[in-house]
This record gives structure tokens, C-alpha cells and sequence, in this order.
């Protein structure tokens, strides 16, 4: 196990040949340490705003697609909006005012006759669907007919 003075001054060594080997680099180059600093602040600048500009662009997808579904709904809204328009002029018009009066209050005009329809009279009639079981649990036989009869009748 190393001690921590051991320990601390590999660390030292580590950091000074790396900041050596990207000195030396920088001086092949022909650039100064404050260049590299620069350099390196707007890399790191160039990758924050790339990433900013992808954040951005996802949200503007999701707001076009929620506002194409805004839109959709509005459309919607509109049209049964119109349609409620043109119900409300056509029950509110003389027209609609004077059938209705003479349907519901059995009125005609004059040269008109009037039918009454007593459906009194009439027998009421139910039709009535009987169901059956096609397999009678007590009857052993149904099983067979089914199986064998039906089913063979229905593959020919």
C-alpha cells in the first residue's frame, strides 16, 4: 500500500508529463498555453450550444405536433360550431316554427285533411326466439350428432 506522500507525488509526476506531452504538442504547433486554453473553452463552448441547439429542436418538434393536434380539435370545434349555427337559424325560422305547430297540434291548412291513426286497435305481437340447447346435457347423443353429423355434413 502506498502512503499518501507516495501517493500524492506519483499524482504529481502523472499530471506534470501529461501537461508536459500537451506542451510540448502545443509548441510544435506554434501555439502558447493561453491559445490552448482559448481553443479548448470554445470546443467546450461549441459541444454546450450543439447540445442546446438538439434540446431546442426536440421541444420545437413536440409543439409543431401539439399544435397540429390544437389545430385538428379547433377544426373540429368549428365545424360542429357551424353545424349548431345552422340548427339554431333553421329552428328559430317561421318555417320550422309552423310545421311544428301543425304537427304537434294536429292543425292543417285550408284544402288539407287530417288522418287520425288509432293504434289502439292493433294487437301487439311479440316474436318470440325459442332457444334451444343443440346438446341436452341428459342426452348422450347430441355430442355424436354434433361431432359426427353436423360436422361432417358441413365439410362436404
Amino acid at each position: 500500500m502506498l502512503n499518501p506522500s507516495k501517493k500524492l507525488f506519483l499524482t504529481r509526476k502523472f499530471i506534470s508529463r501529461k501537461l508536459g506531452f500537451i506542451s510540448h504538442i502545443l509548441k510544435n504547433i506554434g501555439w502558447t498555453w493561453t491559445t490552448g486554453a482559448i481553443i479548448t473553452i470554445l470546443i467546450f463552448a461549441v459541444i454546450a450550444l450543439s447540445f442546446d441547439i438538439y434540446i431546442i429542436i426536440t421541444q420545437a418538434t413536440k409543439n409543431y405536433k401539439l399544435l397540429a393536434q390544437e389545430q385538428q380539435k379547433l377544426d373540429l370545434v368549428t365545424q360542429t360550431n357551424r353545424k349548431l349555427d345552422q340548427d339554431l337559424s333553421y329552428y328559430s325560422s317561421l318555417e320550422y316554427r309552423q310545421r311544428y305547430a301543425y304537427d304537434s297540434l294536429n292543425l292543417a291548412k285550408p284544402g288539407e285533411s287530417l288522418y287520425i291513426i288509432d293504434n289502439s286497435t292493433r294487437p301487439d305481437f311479440q316474436i318470440k326466439q325459442e332457444v334451444v340447447d343443440p346438446i341436452a346435457k341428459d342426452d348422450p347423443t347430441g355430442w355424436w350428432n354434433l361431432l359426427f353429423t353436423q360436422l361432417w355434413n358441413s365439410l362436404r
